[in-house]
């Protein structure tokens, strides 16, 4: 069973269609790359998939359940970063589960085995402008 699945999926702006007929699935362990010219409408298609926007048609499914349109799923980053300058790579980190209501120091200790996960370990107190040089 696919982990994501993007089933169908429709979108519109201002009467024009943006995406149409949009389907993929993900898997555990498969690494997805989606790539396009600017304006290609890749952002348009993770803002469906994060429940930032919703689709016209189709709908988006984690583990079997439809999460269309709900924010606080599935998250993602843009190519060009986007950390807050005054925060460590740590406070940034854990920055969508203190929105959530989480304390710092247990979204510091969810966190902390994700570092070592995606060989970041060391960077946890650094601030993003010293990423640059290492």
């Amino acid at each position: 069973m696919a982990e994501l699945v993007i089933e169908n999926v429709s979108f519109s702006h201002e009467k024009q269609k943006i995406l149409e007929n949009i389907h993929m699935e993900l898997h555990d362990q498969e690494l997805v790359s989606l790539l396009g010219a600017s304006g290609g409408r890749k952002t348009t298609l993770f803002h469906i998939i994060s429940g930032l926007n919703q689709p016209d048609e189709g709908r988006v499914l984690l583990n079997g359940k439809d999460i269309t349109g709900k924010p606080g799923f599935v998250s993602y980053m843009l190519q060009k970063d986007l950390l807050l300058p005054y925060r460590t790579i740590e406070d940034n980190v854990i920055l969508p589960l203190l929105v959530k209501g989480e304390k710092k120091k247990e979204a510091r200790e969810k966190v902390a085995p994700l570092f070592q996960e995606f060989g970041l370990e060391g960077t946890e107190k650094k601030y993003p402008k010293q990423l640059k040089s290492m």
